[in-house]
Formats: C-alpha cells, structure tokens, sequence
C-alpha cells in the first residue's frame, strides 16, 4: 500500500463526521483499524511510546475540534512533553509560551515523526484549520505552525479541496522573540513557569538540565531500565506533579520508574486506551444493539425534506415499521425498493420533519464516500437476528437504547466491514467478529474497510 493510502482514509473518515463527538479513545482505535488493514502501523505509533505520543495530539484534537483558539497554540504541547523521560528533559522553557507549538515544529518537520505525517498531524489538521484559515495572513508570530499546516494541506489527498486551499502568506516577517530561539534548546525549569526568561538564562537551564537526565540514563542503564525518569529538582512545583499524574493516567505508555522500591510502581505498565488493539472498550457489547434482517417493502422520498427517504421496512414484526433514513444523495430510490437490508431496531423513536422513525438502516461508507447499504445473506429472513461470531455471552439487546448512556455510540466506533467486504464487530483485543445468521454472513455490496454506521 502507498504510504498516502493510510493517510488519505482516516482523513476521509475525519472529515465525513459532522464534528468529532465520539470520544478520542474510539477514533483513534478507528485509526489504528485503518492502519492495520492498510499494513501502516507506524501511521498510529510503531512502539507503546510513539503511540502514546500520537494518541494525545488525536485526544487534542478531538477535545477541540472547531474550537481551536490562540490559547490553545500556546498550551497544546504542555502535556505531550510529559510522556517520557527523555521528553522532559527536553521540555521548553519560554518568554513567550505562545510559541510552545511553534517550538515542537520547529524541531520536527511534523507532530510525530520528522520525515513522515502521522495519525497526529491529520487529526491536528482538521481541528487547527478554522484558526489557520482566519489568521493565514498572519503567519509571522508561529510561522512553524503555518509551515506545517501548508505542508499538511499540500501532501494529504483531498485536505486542500475540503474546505478550500487556505493561502499561506509565507511572506510575512517573522516575529523577533528571543524565545523562538530558545524554543528549539531550553528545557523547562519548572511546569508551568511563565516568567520572562532571556537566552542566556535558558542556555543555562537547558545546560542543566541536560545534565541531569544523562546522569538519570546513565543510573538506569546500570539497572537495566528501559527509560527512567529524570531525577526530580527540587524547585519541581506541584502543578508539575498534578501534570504528570494525569499524564500517566492518560496513557500508561509513559513509562515508570524500573527502580522503585513499592512493587505496585515496579509492575509493568498497562496500556492505555490507544494503546489497545483496534476495537472499543473492552466491556463494549455488540450484542446489546438489536440488529435484524429488514426487507424494504417500499421507499418514498420525504414531503419535507430533500435528502430523506421515508420507508416502510419488515422486521418481523406483525407491522413494518416506518424508517427514516438520509441516504438520497447516496442511493437512488430505485435500489430502495423490494430489497433485503439490516436494522437497528432498538433506537429510540425520533420525530425527523414531521414523521417519526422507529429504527435505522445500517450502512457502510468507502474511504471516496460511497454508501451501501449492507446485505444480509441470501434466504435469511426478515426479523432474524443478527449475531456476532465468537460471543456467545452478551446480555442480549436491550428494549430500548437509553440516549443519555449512548450505548450506540460507545459501540458504533468498532462496527466495520473487513478486507473481505464481511461486516463485523472490532473487539479490544483485535478479534473480528462477523456479523451473522443462520444463512450466513451479513456483508456489503462492494465497500471493504469501511465504517457502519
């Protein structure tokens, strides 16, 4: 596969969303699928700790999709420098802390590798693109920041027509700071320090510090430790602490000390959330969805609406039910007519223009936009339901999906059809479980690799 391959399709599944509601830990295991069928590990971390690192710029982004502001420029790289001890021994201290970001890029070509984009740098793009494409004039105080965001622009497939190529103003005198030179070299004498700090007194602090996480290297080579922690200074302030707690809560990928004397802390680091295998939580339970095989008795467009079909769809029940779905950009009328279909049947009834839906067509989506929608096996009968190879203990489908708990949501990130056009669920671990019944199973016309939903 080429390596724009990998890139393009998380893009795409990206920017398909109307905004990143689901939370991070579920799209970035989205990415990671992505990733894997595409034979790109790298693309989402190759190693806990590049993973780790990915994982948190994908967190920023999904935390802030839209709502990239000015502040968050100047604070986005304060818990990433936390992830290792090499990375805080290198963390920035600035005069101006606006240019925390700047400084990251200024020294890599791209947030998580030097010579290639990554998971981070996708995500990154689309939730920094409102502030870029307001301040492209503008580019002189973070011209790294503006540099990458054209780069990215320029060499991921479809990020310039998304939403128009922005004009960076690459002409644009750059700011005169001393703290853009210190960016590149000084670490941070203490987390969260905003004094002014000149270059000589940063020199020295980088100096410094330098030192000590050498003599912390060389220490646990000696021990065999993988990667220690630098040695604490005693000027080391509280919120540093508090930031490295929460660090380590968010991804167990920072490594802890090989030393420590209480065997709780000696214990191997659990992964984190991105950390796992592609998939959703681990109590995530596929079985709770009541899905069943539909048959299409007829589709009509909606009085009220262009993009909606309303259809009168038989699961089995004595009655069909009425089903709204938005597919008339994507499925001509003539192919929703007298055909078989799957259903989720246990959504709570929603009023959309007017007339109420009592359950959804379930379709998959290619990474060039395409719509199907999935089929069940030939002889399957409406009202069947669909199980899931391989689990044989869920509790069953509730009677109805409470909204407020957002069971579908926490469950549609691991539902995907797979190289072979099969439809399944995604556990934790990795493992695939199809989409089944007692005919076979449930698959799509044409699109692998794509997302259910």
């Amino acid at each position: 596969m080429s390596p724009n391959s990998v890139v393009k399709k998380v893009f795409d599944y990206i920017v398909r969303q109307p905004k990143l509601s689901t939370a991070a830990p579920a799209q970035f295991a989205v990415a990671e699928y992505i990733a894997a069928t595409e034979n790109a590990a790298a693309f989402v971390g190759a190693t806990p700790e590049k993973k780790a690192e990915i994982f948190k710029w994908v967190e920023f982004a999904v935390s802030r999709q839209g709502k990239i502001a000015e502040a968050d420029i100047k604070s986005s790289l304060r818990a990433l420098t936390a992830l290792t001890a090499a990375r805080l021994a290198l963390r920035v201290a600035l005069a101006h802390p606006q240019q925390t970001l700047d400084a990251q890029l200024i020294k890599s070509t791209y947030l998580g590798y030097n010579h290639a984009a990554s998971a981070a740098d996708v995500f990154a793009f689309v939730a920094v693109h409102p502030y870029v494409a307001a301040h492209a004039a503008q580019t002189g105080a973070y011209p790294s920041v503006f540099r990458w965001f054209d780069l990215i622009q320029h060499t991921v497939p479809g990020a310039s027509e998304w939403q128009g190529k922005v004009a960076i103003n690459t002409q644009t005198p750059v700011a005169s700071t001393t703290s853009s030179a210190a960016a590149a070299a000084a670490p941070e004498a203490a987390a969260g320090a905003t004094a002014p700090v000149d270059a000589k007194h940063a020199a020295k602090l980088a100096k410094k510090e330098a030192k000590l996480a050498e003599k912390a290297a060389k220490k646990a080579e000696k021990k065999g430790a993988a990667t220690p922690e630098p040695e604490a200074s005693p000027k080391k302030s509280e919120d540093t602490k508090k930031q490295q707690k929460a660090d380590k809560k968010a991804s167990a990928a920072a490594e802890k000390p090989a030393a420590a004397e209480k065997p709780k802390a000696a214990a191997a680091p659990a992964p984190a959330a991105p950390a796992a295998a592609p998939g959703v939580a681990a109590d995530a339970d596929p079985t709770r969805l009541d899905v069943r095989v539909g048959f299409i008795i007829k589709a009509e467009r909606h009085p009220d609406a262009e993009s909606l079909y309303v259809e009168q769809i038989d699961v089995g029940e004595e009655s069909p039910r009425t089903v709204i779905s938005g597919l008339v950009n994507h499925v001509p009328i003539e192919e929703m007519q007298q055909r078989p279909c799957v259903v989720l049947c246990n959504l709570k009834p929603v009023n959309m223009r007017g007339i109420k839906s009592h359950a959804m067509v379930l379709c998959t989506t290619s990474a060039d936009g395409k719509v199907e929608l999935l089929a069940p096996p030939e002889g399957a009968a409406p009202g069947e339901l669909i199980r899931y190879e391989g689990i044989t203990e869920g509790a069953g489908p509730d009677a109805v999906l409470n909204p407020k708990k957002k069971v579908w949501e926490s469950i549609q990130p691991g539902l995907f059809t797979n190289a072979d056009r099969v439809a399944g669920f995604i556990k934790a671990d990795g493992t695939f479980c199809a989409m089944t019944v007692d005919a076979g199973v449930v698959a799509a016309p044409s699109v692998a690799d794509g997302p259910i939903r």
